[in-house]
């Protein structure tokens, strides 16, 4: 064995062969360079598709989030109509049907707001009516307009998606 060593340590240090002498540095040297490379292209390369990834889930869920508010402004609009049609029914048939301020202001107070809230709703969701419009913005309080912005509302919430 003693041999061995003695043949590697008088050829090692010897000029010709100091290039291994080099070799493990060399190899360190490599090795390191090519970790580091590799781990920043690594994260370049996921931190893009993580990005991506985020992008496309926000659009999913801004998606889902539309038609979610879709169907519940269907539902909330239908239901508005229908309180405003049973309100225009109770006017007509009502003790009050004789006192046509005291059905008015009752309606201003109770969905006044409502139906305009509504009709802007509506609106954002590319549903717009000329009539309603119209009745909204020179309001009467008459029990043939309640009906018809009832209706109105109920046509504007029928066209929206399921």
């Amino acid at each position: 064995m003693d041999t061995i060593l003695g043949w590697l340590k008088e050829h090692v240090s010897k000029k010709e062969w100091g290039h291994i002498k080099s070799a493990p540095f060399a190899v360190t040297l490599l090795l390191t360079l090519g970790i580091v490379i590799g781990w920043t292209v690594k994260s370049v390369l996921w931190s893009a598709s993580d990005a991506a990834k985020e992008a496309t889930i926000q659009q999913l869920i801004a998606a889902g989030t539309k038609t979610q508010n879709s169907k519940t402004l269907k539902r909330r609009a239908t239901i508005l109509s229908r309180q405003v049609f049973n309100y225009s029914q109770a006017w007509e048939t009502g003790e009050k049907s004789n006192n046509r301020g005291l059905y008015g202001s009752d309606y201003i107070n109770r969905f006044g707001l409502r139906v305009v809230k509504m009709r802007e709703e509506l609106d954002e969701e590319g549903q717009q009516s000329d009539a309603l419009d119209e009745l909204i913005n020179h309001f009467t309080a008459t029990y043939s307009n309640t009906i018809i912005i009832a209706r109105e509302i109920q046509k504007l919430a029928d066209k929206l998606t399921d």
